[in-house]
């Protein structure tokens, strides 16, 4: 039952009800300042646990991030290494390539040659001019037949070698080489042959190849082919001694015919 202040005054007095008021209010303040010191002591803990986990938050951050970057890096080296082996195995190949290019021209130049029986190039000799990319080529043609008859064709040329990286070969009758075509001959004994002609700029001859139908009058007797090297005809030898030697050599193929 609650009692009006008129009561309480009338049953305690005025002192003692003042009394208990102030004793009201001062368990109210002490309980006050307690509960707020409770409420302050938990938010603290919470600000500290909060700061706890957003250190730790931050460290796992840190350590992901770390990861992230290590495996990123770890990717592209061996994404570099991939492109590395990838560079390496086309070189490979391509050394390879070449290298059967080589051996197939090398066992080219030391198997024999296919030939119509008695007939033969020798002396093959390539000369460099004073003009860049211009060249002089000198052979004889032979027949070694003891019944010599007049033999007669058409000898193809061709220069294999290297262009911009690239296997190139040049045919006689092209622009870049012997634009007059192919080399007539006609002959009883032998016959000499003295050319010029011109390469491209840049171009790295390797091999030459020689190639005739052999006619007797007018039968065919066989093919003959033959590669040489154009390291083993080049020569550095002065033209002029050799101009002598070919006039010569020019001479006695008259008088033999003659005879």
């Amino acid at each position: 039952m609650t009692m009006t202040p008129e009561q309480l005054k009338a049953r305690y007095g005025t002192f003692r009800l003042s009394l208990l008021v102030l004793l009201a209010m001062m368990a109210m303040a002490f309980f006050g300042y307690q509960l707020a010191g409770y409420l302050q002591d938990t938010d603290n803990k919470q600000r500290e646990a909060m700061a706890e986990t957003k250190a730790l938050l931050e460290e796992q951050n840190t350590a992901l991030n770390t990861r992230v970057n290590q495996l990123e890096v770890a990717l592209q080296l061996a994404l570099q290494e991939t492109r590395n082996e990838r560079d390496i195995q086309s070189t490979l190949q391509d050394e390879i390539h070449n290298l059967r290019s080589r051996l197939d021209f090398y066992e080219n130049v030391m198997a024999p040659e296919t030939t119509q029986e008695g007939f033969y190039i020798d002396g093959v000799q390539i000369f460099a001019t004073n003009t860049p990319y211009l060249y002089q080529l000198r052979f004889v043609l032979l027949q070694q037949r003891d019944n010599r008859a007049i033999v007669k064709g058409d000898l193809a040329i061709s220069i294999t070698g290297n262009l911009n990286n690239e296997r190139v070969t040049l045919e006689a009758g092209s622009a870049d080489f012997l634009p007059e075509g192919t080399i007539h001959y006609r002959f009883k004994f032998f016959q000499t042959v003295n050319v010029n002609f011109s390469l491209p700029e840049g171009f790295e001859p390797e091999f030459l190849h020689f190639e005739t139908n052999v006619y007797q009058y007018t039968t065919l007797r066989g093919n003959y082919q033959r590669t040489i090297s154009w390291r083993d005809s080049a020569t550095q030898e002065n033209m002029s001694s050799e101009t002598s030697m070919q006039i010569s050599l020019d001479n006695q193929s008259q008088r033999e015919e003659g005879s």
